[in-house]
Formats: C-alpha cells, structure tokens, sequence
C-alpha cells in the first residue's frame, strides 16, 4: 500500500505538457533540428540561450552539412577548445574552420567562443549566409541589421534562447533565398526536408496547417496512461497543453510523467492504486483550451510498499 505522503502528494493534478513550446519548436523537433536535451524539448530547454557551437551544429544540420562535418578531418582549427568535448565538437568546429562561407569565422583572433551564447546579430549573418548572401559582397557587418530586416528577417537584440533560435530558423525557411526561390523549397528540392507542410505550416499562416484531428487516451494493465495525437494527414502531432485527473483519488492517483518519451506527440503518465486489492476510477485528460475531454476506466491492483 502506497504511504500516505507519497498519496497525498499525489492528489494534486499533474500538468503534462511543456507550456512553451511553441508552434515553431515543434516544427523544428518534426524536422530533426531540434533535438533538445536528455528530456527532450521543455520549457526548460528552449529558455536557454543558444550558444555559438550550438547554432553551429544546428545550422549545418539545416543545410544538409552535419554529418560531413562530423567525420570531418582537417589540419587547422579555432584555438579555444578546451571546455569542450573534444572527441565530438572538434571535426565539426575544424569543418567551420574550412569553411568560412558557412558564415562562422570566428573573432579574427583565432577563436570561435564556442561556449558564449550567440548573439540575434550574429545568427542573422548566418542565416543571411545560408539564403546565399555573402559579407562582404553582398553586406558589411556593420549592416547586417538593417540587411536582415531588408530580406525580411527579424534580428533580435542581445542574446538568442533555443526558443528564439526555432523562431528564427522557421522564419528563414520561410524567406526567399538570393536566387529568389523560398528557402524552404530550396531545402526540399535537394531533399534536406520532407515536409514543407511542417514549415509552412504556421497557425493562421497558411490553410495546410496542421492540427489535431484525432486524439487517443489508453491505459494500459501495467498502470500507465498513453496520450497521443494526430494531424488531418494521419501523423503524430504535439498533443494541447492539459491536465489529467484521477475521477477517484482515494482509489487511483496520478503519478510523473514518464522519463524518457518524446513530450511532443505522446505523454505517458504513472497511475497508482492505492488501497489493496482491485482499484478502478476514470482517468480524464481535459485541454486547456477546452476543445478536448477524453476518459477511460481503469482497474490496478494496490502497490505493496518496497
């Protein structure tokens, strides 16, 4: 039987849903950009700045580049390595190092600061350099501002968070590149993205928009629920934002989320029986924006205290 602490504890509703991932996050995590941390994308995540090895990473990831550059082995590199991790950043940064073009030149001084959080003006001039605007020829730093919002992207002032990042990367796919062609048709003619919907599908932005059709909520006999979500063209999408709760907290209660699953398109939830023997109640899942109420029953056995 589960002690009373760990019951009462357990009485309060559980939020299940990361509350600031946004449309665009979600694109980004859909197109393998993103990938977040050993929990995958949370609030916690995308409320990070964004540092300069990062962006990186996530720049070459856009354009096709990431795995050259991490098998990548070259004689030269940027001379401020050590607080990384060598065995993994040290191909990728001496690929950037080869390849100025990539937008990534360092200080002039022979560092990178991979580890400083990069800066709205700085990833403007790289993703400028991915459209294939070059400094330079086609603008000087000092006008990297006034160029970007030109072409119509947003620079933002000071630091960039993992959040700002998904906006902006998203923005720019939706741009035309230099030849003037959108970008994110570009990325999908060489195959780099299979989905321009995921993209271009930005609430109120374009009719192929995609949102929840179809929703699912199972419990399964070993005691845990199952949330999931589909879009009108059959595929996994990020479930709304809601609560689940426990018709009968002094039979069933809730528990953490489970570690380890893709917060995005599905939530998987502990639930408890309390007393000994059978327990059943009706397990809800209520959105916050009141569009969906799902329910099932379900029957536990009690846990035994270990």
């Amino acid at each position: 039987i589960l002690i009373s602490i760990l019951v009462i504890a357990m009485l309060t509703t559980v939020i299940v849903i990361p509350s600031a991932v946004t449309d665009a996050a979600y694109a980004c995590a859909r197109l393998n950009l993103l990938r977040g941390e050993e929990n995958g994308i949370t609030d916690e995540y995308l409320s990070k700045e964004t540092t300069r090895a990062q962006s990186l990473l996530i720049s070459l990831r856009l354009n096709g580049l990431e795995r050259s550059a991490r098998y990548f082995k070259g004689d030269y590199n940027f001379n401020d390595l050590s607080d990384l991790n060598k065995t993994f950043w040290q191909p990728i940064l001496a690929y950037a190092y080869a390849h100025p073009e990539l937008g990534y030149i360092g200080d002039g001084n022979g560092s990178f600061r991979p580890s400083d959080p990069i800066t709205g003006k700085e990833l403007a001039k790289v993703m400028l350099e991915s459209l294939g605007y070059k400094q330079s020829v086609d603008f000087e730093w000092v006008d990297v501002k006034t160029f970007a919002e030109s072409k119509g992207l947003t620079v933002k002032e000071g630091n960039i968070t993992n959040a700002d990042l998904a906006e902006i990367l998203i923005e720019t796919m939706k741009t035309n590149n230099k030849e003037g062609k959108l970008y994110v048709d570009a990325l999908y003619e060489k195959g780099l993205i299979s989905d321009r919907k995921i993209v271009m599908g930005e609430a109120g932005a374009d009719p192929r928009t995609p949102y929840v059709v179809n929703m699912n909520l199972f419990a399964n006999a070993d005691g845990y629920l199952h949330l999931s979500a589909t879009d009108q063209y059959g595929q996994p999408i990020m479930v709304p934002s809601g609560t689940f709760t426990s018709s009968d907290t002094s039979k069933i209660v809730l528990g953490d989320p489970r570690p380890g699953v893709n917060p995005l398109t599905d939530v998987y939830c502990d639930a408890y029986g309390v007393t000994s023997g059978t327990n059943t109640a009706v397990i809800s899942f209520k959105s916050d924006d009141g569009a969906w109420n799902l329910s099932t029953p379900i029957t536990l056995e009690g846990k035994t205290e270990k």
